[in-house]
């Protein structure tokens, strides 16, 4: 190649890199979603640090960053892909989308990572107006090590505004936190590890990224989502962090999904998380039009009662008393799990397969589909696509509904004088 060659193109590569981002090259995604790939907020070490820019045909203006991360390592996906697996809910509620990626293990620590993704916040921060987003209406979300960097970005947010090299001065807060399986307290954690490398930093700085110790009244909405059957990171981790929260007087709410597995593995633990996570952002910063039935039925409930038609409570005390929870989202996604709490479920090697079921269906039962609001009947129908009953599946429930107060709901099944009694989850 020519000297005037070699010039020619390495003015192109410095042209191109200096394009501001609206004018970079856009590709359209599932469902007409604009997708912006390798949008560059930052270098280290002589290699960009990247995001994606996943953009609705009706955006709300607000934003939601995901920390792409695992173990506190970032692998790159076609952004396409995320767009139907994980971000589908939030895309079609209007929300942009960027999935965060940071500089990962093992020749990155964990407080390199956390230092890249608040990166990321402030340059989206700088960037609103060309990302066409309100930088008041930004929330972050992420599971397990990503949980724990969104912990740290909505409950570690440094007022002095600054990156340490300096070179960044934007406010650095945001308006909602989704954390599914987070670790909170990394102090125990730190030290050589084969598994995650990422932890092999000085102990001297574990209290810095451990978001256990950043709770303060002023920190954001906060939603935790947790399986009681997580063998990675115990649910204890999320039980610790909402009572601190709660403490704090932190708007706060956590969800345990029954027999839930770290990464949410079964297809109805996904559709109960995402559902619960779309509704969480809806009602913090989606400032949506919702006509006020639908707004009012949006959320999360936990199951307080449940009583059949002769008065009897459905789960006697010997059973544990009742134990669920059901979730609608603005988009008319739902899932539901309810069932008797305290019903044995171990000793079951003397009981037939059909007693097996009975109980397992007792202590714990679970859908999950769409659903209809018909306000003139005062009837909600759950269209149900997966159950952990396969009789339910492909079948339409429909419910009587009554409010009996703001965070108070009754539910009937047609027909029944079964009454089912929810109250909001706070």
């Amino acid at each position: 190649m020519s000297n005037t060659s070699r010039n020619l193109w390495l003015g192109f590569l410095v042209a191109a890199c200096a394009l501001p981002l609206a004018a970079r090259a856009q590709e359209t995604g599932p469902g007409d979603v604009r997708v912006t790939p390798d949008v560059v907020y930052g270098h280290k070490d002589g290699m960009a640090l990247t995001f994606d820019v996943l953009r609705p045909e009706n955006p709300n203006g607000a934003a939601v960053l995901y920390m792409v991360s695992g173990g506190w390592v970032s692998r790159w996906s076609e952004p396409e892909q995320l767009a139907s697996r994980t971000f589908s809910g939030l895309l079609e509620e209007g929300f942009t989308v960027l999935p965060i990626r940071h500089g990962s293990s093992p020749r990155y620590k964990v407080p390199e990572a956390e230092a890249d993704v608040r990166r990321a916040l402030r340059y989206v921060q700088m960037h609103a107006a060309e990302l066409g987003v309100d930088p008041d209406r930004i929330g972050v979300f992420g599971g397990s090590a990503g949980g724990h960097l969104s912990l740290m970005l909505g409950l570690a947010a440094h007022d002095d505004g600054r990156d340490d090299d300096g070179e960044l001065t934007a406010p650095n807060r945001v308006a909602a936190v989704v954390s599914y399986y987070p670790p909170v307290d990394l102090r125990q954690l730190t030290g050589p590890s084969d598994r995650f490398p990422a932890l092999d930093f000085p102990q001297a700085q574990a209290a810095s990224i451990s978001p256990i110790l950043f709770v303060s009244p002023d920190d954001p909405p906060t939603l935790l989502i947790h399986g009681d059957a997580d063998e990675l990171v115990n649910v204890s981790n999320s039980e610790l962090i909402y009572a601190a929260l709660q403490n704090a007087g932190v708007e706060s709410e956590l969800i345990i999904i029954p027999g839930g597995d770290h990464g949410f593995r079964r297809a109805e633990d996904r559709a109960q998380a995402q559902a619960a996570m779309t509704a969480w952002f809806v009602r913090q910063i989606g400032g949506g039009s919702a006509n006020t039935l639908a707004s009012d039925l949006i959320g999360s409930w936990r199951l307080d009662s449940w009583t059949l038609g002769n008065g009897m409570p459905r789960c006697s005390e010997e059973e544990g008393g009742v134990s669920g929870q059901i979730i609608y989202s603005l988009d008319g996604h739902m899932s539901a799990q309810l069932g008797c709490a305290g019903i044995d479920i171990g000793d079951v090697g003397s009981l037939s397969a059909q007693e097996v079921m009975g109980r397992l269906s007792r202590r714990h039962f679970t859908y999950y589909g769409g659903y209809t609001l018909d306000e003139a009947a005062q009837t909600v129908t759950h269209h149900v696509l997966g159950s952990s009953s396969v009789p339910f599946v492909g079948s339409d429930q429909v419910r009587n509904f009554v409010f009996e107060g703001p965070d108070r709901l009754v539910l009937s099944p047609e027909g029944s004088s079964q009454r089912l009694t929810w109250l909001r989850n706070r």
